[in-house]
């Protein structure tokens, strides 16, 4: 088996035991059941943020000890920007610039990777394997997806398992657990629009 993942994630991602954020905590800790029902993409991208934050010297967003309730602050800060509609962050389009215009707002820029190749199995596969390596989270969208938990949801892939007999797992940080998942059944998911993103 090969294995592709984040360098630090599970160390300092490792939120009070929850394995990056939860949308729950913008409901517990800030009191908005708003972001709690739109904030997938905001989850999404403050794991982002607060990784390179944290393993990257030239890029520093963060100050103090991460916990539930200093991530749901920081979270509620990127969703001010992110500005979510009632049906959440629904692009990556939408996505980019919001991630872009708070990098910026904080003298930091943050720019996804290209990914304007056509939208095959092995294209996707290597560009989620090339954010891996340059550790970086990759975010990955689905409109619509055969498992609820995947369905019109943002979430963050940290490790990417080949397996010998062809299997392809992606690890991943959804409602701040850890959770494996099929690649192959996730890319090939019937779907209007789909979406992956890293940014450097």
């Amino acid at each position: 088996m090969t294995i592709y993942k984040l360098k630090s994630f599970d160390e300092v991602m490792n939120i009070e035991g929850a394995y990056g954020g939860d949308q729950l905590w913008l409901k517990k800790y800030r009191n908005s059941s708003y972001y709690y029902r739109t904030g997938c993409g905001i989850i999404a991208a403050t794991n982002i943020l607060l990784y390179h934050s944290l393993t990257r010297e030239d890029f520093n967003l963060f100050q103090g000890p991460l916990t539930m309730e200093s991530y749901t602050d920081f979270a509620y800060e990127v969703g001010k920007v992110l500005k979510p509609t009632p049906i959440g962050v629904f692009t990556a389009f939408h996505m980019n610039h919001g991630v872009k215009q708070f990098t910026k707002n904080h003298d930091h820029l943050l720019l996804p990777m290209k990914n304007d190749w056509p939208w095959a199995i092995h294209n996707v596969l290597e560009y989620i394997i090339a954010g891996l390596v340059y550790d970086s989270p990759v975010m990955i969208m689905s409109w619509m997806s055969p498992k609820k938990d995947l369905r019109y949801h943002w979430l963050i892939i940290t490790e990417i398992e080949i397996h010998d007999d062809g299997r392809i797992d992606m690890i991943c940080s959804n409602w701040g657990k850890k959770v494996k998942y099929d690649f192959k059944k996730w890319f090939y998911s019937k779907s209007l629009y789909q979406t992956i993103l890293y940014y450097l």
